[in-house]
């Protein structure tokens, strides 16, 4: 995969080439454009490693996660201005909210 930056460096498309388990002899390659791209290749850090070149890692967070899934619980703040804008307190590090689909895989 590699990413098309526009005049203001902000990324606007990506090539990509993909492999179909069904035919692995014949790789299909394409693009896409987007308005907005999200990282989500997690530790690898896609874009600011390859791109942005701005990775840094702090001692103390290393190698730490928190995670977890709930049933039966609704989505945070429903009717109010904050509605799935989870609250998140910490000195340091960074926080996010990930909303699964409803249904089970």
């Amino acid at each position: 995969m590699s990413l098309e930056f526009d005049e203001n460096n902000k990324p606007v498309s990506a090539a990509y080439t993909r492999h179909s388990p069904l035919d692995t002899e014949n790789p299909v390659s394409g693009m896409i454009a987007f308005d907005y791209l999200v990282d989500a290749t997690g530790r690898a850090g896609l874009m600011s490693t390859k791109y942005l070149k701005n990775r840094n890692f702090m001692d103390s967070l290393k190698n730490i996660a928190v995670w977890g899934y709930w049933t039966g619980v609704g989505s945070y703040g429903e009717g109010t201005t904050r509605a799935g804008a989870p609250w998140f307190e910490a000195l340091t590090g960074m926080g996010f909210f990930l909303k699964l689909r409803s249904t089970k895989c």
